[in-house]
């Protein structure tokens, strides 16, 4: 995680907040903190295989991270990498249930992609059906 590695950078951030500093020399912390993390878009979070299949192992049912983990052919850590993609891109939710941590489909995490879809889904849509009145203008009845 971020705060592991740039300690010192969190403590200046709590000072700052702390103390209404708002300097340029000051904002480097929050800065470095706020570059550090990483974005990602929907086509990013899902673009590799092992993060869609895990989607669709999610579709259906909720699983454990570890009943999860199970179904792929890799070491646990590239898993966990693939859990957190897709949590930070709003696919899935972690719960805590009875001492166990379930990964959780978020359908509504995938309207940015059904709302990309739908564009050209119109766009085609609209171009088909102006050939088929072409051809059915030039046809003979």
């Amino acid at each position: 995680m971020v705060g592991t590695k740039n300690s010192d950078d969190w403590q200046q951030v709590a000072t700052i907040y702390l103390q209404g500093i708002e300097t340029e020399s000051a904002m480097l912390p929050i800065r470095r903190i706020i570059m550090a993390i990483p974005t990602l878009d929907a086509f990013q979070a899902i673009g590799d295989p092992s993060s869609r299949k895990m989607v669709l192992q999610l579709w259906d049912e909720s699983l454990t991270i570890n009943g999860l983990a199970s179904q792929f052919d890799m070491a646990r850590p590239s898993v966990s990498k693939h859990i957190k993609i897709l949590e930070m891109a709003d696919f899935i939710s972690i719960k805590d249930i009875g001492g166990e941590r379930y990964c959780l489909i978020k359908k509504e995490g995938f309207d940015e992609l059904q709302e990309w879809l739908n564009h050209f889904d119109n766009f085609w849509s609209s171009k088909l059906k102006k050939l088929e009145n072409l051809l059915n203008s030039k046809l003979p009845n």
